[in-house]
């Protein structure tokens, strides 16, 4: 009887990856066939690569003394000529591992019977030499007892002369066996001495390696044997490998007696150091062991050579380092604790090198050991830094600087230096110490800096009050100061000339002139982000914002015919400064299309320019693009709520109360708009399907506008038309966040935002509210079309001034109340705008609340594609994408809690759809969120971790959420692996 489907499914799970060739798919396929008896043969097959997998079969198996029918079907397929040598070998030889965990010599002939069928014996002696981790046992420094060992030591030892040659070629020089080198110990010990001799050296180098052994085997021999070889062949090579050769040996010999080799082996360091300038100009040196670590051997040298002569050494590396600029910090750290004060030159000196050779953490090492050991001359060193060729090393300087209020004289001195790099320096350590004696130095130098870079720090510094009382004397000074400067030479782009834009208008009617627009410009263009510049902001708050509209529609334009480069992102800028909502209307549909080709960085500075516009509508959208893409597109999405909570900073509001203020009414007033034709009252309102609808003064409801209304009137409804459907796709979702993340409103806050707004009327109609205090739900309530409130029995309800009210999740409602809502709306034919009373879900049982890490979803196999589709459609956010484009975890935040769902998962490409391999759930935690926005975040050591959240300490709705989510992920089941 031939295997089933469900026996096959281990091997098939193991190797069925979507990488795999679709040779080798096809190949599967037909060893499937044949192994379930589907085929009665293993036509077409054919070799590839990834047959390699084939030797996997070998867990369906049995031990060898009972292979029967199905064994054999595998026999027939690990032996087929087409799939490949190597499938067999390494079938046998896992199968041999299996003999040696728990057969019997029985099982191991007939594997041997089988396997010398197909192969020579000294071939499967070679395959068996180094399987599973070879045959020497480290800590016993002798050959293991297994049945694998004693199958090759009987081979070996009755082996001729023909068999032994081969295997010594086979396994010397590079390939130098140490299990080769065990069964010569125990098999043929005459041999020992000239396998290893064959192999120590080859007349340029000695084979470390081999030298190792060498010395386990015969210490006292050896020893005297490679001293001698050195002496004789390998002392007067000089070149880089060979000394590095002949010093790695000597440093194991010394391992062994240091006093045979001292002489040699501080010959080899003296001739390492007069090759060191050469060895690298980028000060990467090769390393050497040490008490199981590693040093580059520039370090053991000197360690080597200070014993013998200390003076001569300090003088051969100061020889070096005044060539280099450059030692190892490990090597500068050995001068300054034998050296002290006299090793000081050589760290200030190493403080010059070049931030390629060591990087930055080279330098901050070497201020640490200055700082430790030489503190009378750190503040010195720092000051030599500023000036360093390298930001990077000046950077580190700047920030030790600015927390000494006594650097003021000198930063005044270097603010007439002649290096811009020295002159920003200055100006940055000054805006660090931020004393007022700081700030005048920066006042002073303003006016005469040449340099826009360091005139901006300075003016960033000194911002607060500079211009407070700015009047038109000083923006013209600052204008004639920037034609001196030479910035308003000529346009900042050829096609940006003056001549050719619209005409800007100060608010008293005055136009400005060339340079003026000119100035406006050259500052908005030293901004790196989506603001205003603090001086283009002096002529943009004088300006007459109608006016200038339609310059700002202009600059746009421009913008975009202009490719929308990054540099020239200022137009983008001050378009939306000068803009209306036209504008605002043209860098949003310049988002979505960023977005659609992939320009992310762009579309991050478009929905910062859209919070730069500030109006109502260009805010909605702002929220949106916060919430839409908080997953998918994530940058984007961070950019665009880090404008709103700027925005709403400067409100001194939340970002949610933001969300709720730029909902517009549209001129109504309240729930409705009144309006005439021929002398008839009619008003407006948005029905329950959020489409506008129509009264005459008898309250009979219209299909349309009266007919005989005027074109402006009906045009004016359908723009408004219109934006309800903006508001409603936007608002359906953000209401459902509300949800989630439990939002809560107070009494005038929501009838304010609820009962007057026209469109989030007919929401608070559709949904099931709820009356809290402290976070418990109190009572439930609906709101009728004549906006009354009612319970579930449409008994009416007061609401308190000081009670909480926010949107009824069904995990807070017992069974029995939630049916009576759902019959109830139900029975009022209420349709819901997104998933309330329906919704999926999951309590929180008592034994749950201690557990800190669930285990539920460890391991269990999801259909390709389904965890990263559905996660994000839930509101996750991927992990950082790691080796091969794969996601290790998927995060769900609640950010008004500040909590952090983290799923571990494997398998799971980044690319989604149908590129997964091998997808599997792992475990799921919660932590706090990270102070700032983390790609990744540590995994816990274990469930006693402290960063780990118990589930009793959560809020109930995020839990029940997050489970939703991952309950969501389509499970792969046996069923799944048979229709395929």
């Amino acid at each position: 009887m031939a295997f089933t489907i469900e026996q096959l499914q281990p091997f098939k799970a193991k190797v069925d990856f979507s990488y795999n060739s679709s040779t080798f798919q096809n190949n599967l396929a037909l060893v499937i066939a044949y192994l379930t008896g589907d085929a009665n043969a293993l036509a077409g097959v054919a070799t590839c690569y990834d047959n390699g997998h084939f030797r996997n079969l070998s867990m369906l198996v049995k031990q060898p003394g009972q292979w029967d029918h199905n064994d054999q079907l595998v026999l027939d397929v690990v032996a087929h000529s087409l799939l490949g040598p190597g499938v067999l070998n390494g079938f046998a030889e896992m199968i041999a591992q299996k003999v040696d965990a728990s057969g019997t010599e029985q099982d191991w002939n007939s594997l041997i019977g089988f396997w010398e069928k197909h192969l020579p014996l000294i071939g499967i002696f070679q395959s068996l030499l180094h399987a599973n981790g070879g045959i020497y046992d480290q800590e016993k420094r002798t050959v293991k007892n297994t049945l694998t060992v004693k199958w090759l030591k009987a081979f070996f030892i009755t082996a001729d002369k023909t068999a032994v040659t081969t295997l010594f070629k086979q396994y010397s020089r590079a390939q130098f066996s140490r299990d080769l080198l065990g069964l010569l110990i125990e098999c043929h010990p005459s041999l020992v001495d000239l396998y290893l001799q064959q192999n120590l050296e080859d007349g340029q180098f000695l084979n470390i390696t081999v030298v190792y052994w060498a010395l386990k085997y015969d210490s006292g021999k050896y020893l005297a044997y490679v001293i001698e070889k050195i002496r004789s062949h390998y002392s007067h090579l000089k070149n880089r490998e060979s000394v590095e050769n002949r010093f790695n040996t000597l440093w194991l010999l010394q391992s062994e007696n240091p006093e045979p080799v001292k002489e040699l082996l501080a010959q080899a360091a003296n001739d390492y150091l007069a090759l060191y300038v050469s060895i690298d100009d980028k000060g990467w040196e090769h390393r050497i062991r040490v008490q199981g670590d590693s040093s580059e051997f520039s370090v053991v040298a000197t360690t080597v050579l200070l014993e013998a002569d200390p003076a001569a050494v300090k003088d051969k590396l100061w020889d070096i380092i005044q060539q280099t600029k450059y030692l190892p910090f490990a090597l500068l750290a050995i001068l300054a604790d034998n050296f002290k004060a006299e090793a000081f030159p050589f760290v200030s000196k190493a403080l010059q090198a070049d931030v390629s050779i060591g990087g930055v953490r080279y330098h901050k090492k070497l201020l640490e050991l200055l700082e430790h050991s030489y503190k009378d001359k750190y503040n010195d060193a720092l000051w030599e830094l500023v000036q360093h060729k390298s930001k990077q090393i000046r950077q580190l300087a700047i920030q030790a600087l600015g927390a000494d209020d006594s650097g003021v004289e000198k930063c005044a001195a270097l603010l007439n230096h002649k290096s811009a790099d020295a002159r920003q320096a200055a100006a940055q350590i000054l805006g660090m110490i931020g004393t007022p004696e700081a700030k005048t130095v920066l006042q002073k130098a303003i006016a005469g800096e040449k340099n826009d870079d360091a005139r901006d720090i300075m003016l960033q510094v000194v911002a607060e009050g500079i211009y407070d009382e700015a009047g038109d004397e000083m923006i013209a000074q600052l204008i004639e100061d920037a034609r001196n400067r030479g910035k308003l030479a000529k346009p900042l782009e050829e096609w940006l000339t003056e001549a050719e834009l619209p005409t800007l208008y100060y608010a008293n009617g005055t136009q400005l002139s060339k340079d003026e627009i000119r100035f406006l410009l050259y500052r908005m263009n030293r901004v790196k982000t989506m603001r205003s510049d603090l001086e283009a902001r002096l002529i943009i708050d004088r300006l007459d914002k109608e006016k200038a509209a339609e310059f700002a529609l202009h600059l746009i334009k421009l913008f975009i015919d202009k490719n929308t480069k990054p540099e020239h992102k200022y137009l983008l800028a001050l378009s939306a400064l000068l803009g209306n909502e036209a504008v605002a209307e043209k860098i949003r549909i310049t988002i979505d299309k960023w977005i659609d080709d992939s320009r992310f960085k762009m579309a991050e500075y478009g929905v910062g320019a859209l919070a730069l516009q500030g109006s109502n509508k260009a805010l909605r959208w702002v929220e949106l693009y916060s919430r839409k893409y908080k997953t998918k597109k994530a940058n984007v999405g961070a950019a665009a709520l880090a404008a709103l909570e700027a925005a709403a900073e400067e409100l001194n509001i939340t970002v949610y109360e933001l969300g709720d203020r730029i909902v517009p009414d549209f001129g109504f007033e309240g729930l409705f708009r009144e309006f005439d034709v021929d002398g008839e009252n009619y008003r407006a309102f948005i029905d329950s399907n959020f489409k506008i609808a129509f009264f005459n003064d008898d309250n009979k409801k219209l299909k349309a506008i009266p007919a005989s209304a005027d074109s402006e009137l009906k045009e004016a409804f359908k723009a408004i038309a219109k934006e309800v459907r903006d508001v409603v796709k936007s608002q359906s979702s953000r209401l459902e966040h509300y949800l989630v993340v439990q939002r809560r409103w107070n009494k005038a806050q929501w009838e304010q935002f609820f009962l007057t707004n026209p469109v989030m009327f007919i929401y608070a109609t559709k949904l099931v509210w709820g009356i809290y205090d402290k976070n418990v739900l109190k009572q439930c309530f609906y709101c009728q079309e004549d906006t009354t409130l009612v319970d579930v029995e449409d008994n009416e309800i007061l609401i308190e001034e000081a009670a909480q009210i926010g949107i009824v999740h069904p995990l807070q409602l017992p069974e029995s109340e939630l049916k009576q809502w759902q019959r109830k709306f139900f029975d009022l034919s209420v349709e819901p705008v997104f998933s309330q009373l329906d919704r999926k879900i999951y309590p929180m049982t008592p034994e749950d609340k201690q557990v800190t890490i669930i285990q539920t979803f460890n391991g269990i196999k999801t259909e390709s594609g389904s965890i990263k589709t559905t996660l994000e459609r839930y509101g996750w956010r991927k992990g950082p994408t790691g080796d091969g484009g794969t996601i290790d975890t998927f995060f769900k935040d609640d950010h008004a809690g500040n909590l952090m769902a983290v799923l571990e998962v494997e398998g799971v490409s980044v690319s989604g759809f149908d590129s997964d391999y091998d997808p599997k759930l792992g475990m799921l935690y919660f932590r706090n969120r990270p102070k700032e926005r983390k790609a990744w975040v540590t995994h816990p050591k274990d469930d006693k971790d402290p960063v780990l959240i118990p589930l009793g300490n959560l809020p109930e709705v995020f839990y029940s959420e997050v489970m939703t989510g991952v309950k969501a992920i389509k499970v792969h089941t046996v069923k799944d692996e048979v229709a395929q």
